[in-house]
């Protein structure tokens, strides 16, 4: 629990537009929670399956998750 806490409030204290904010870190009813941004759209998962990605595409996606990490 204590390393949930942690790394919820490191995340929360990240401020770029390729990571979804954290507002609040707890536990309610002995389970711990985040509270974050609701992001619209289609997972990753939900895209591949969908339809194949161009590697353009695929290199565009990765290029921007490593800019947030």
């Amino acid at each position: 629990m204590a390393r949930f806490q942690r790394e919820a409030q490191a995340v929360a204290r990240l401020s770029h537009p390729g990571v979804v904010s954290v507002h609040e870190v707890g536990v309610h009813q002995g389970r711990p929670f985040l509270v974050m941004d609701l992001v619209k759209g289609r997972s990753l998962s939900q895209l591949q399956e969908q339809e194949r990605l161009p590697p353009r595409r695929v290199a565009e996606i990765v290029h921007g998750v490593a800019q947030a990490v």
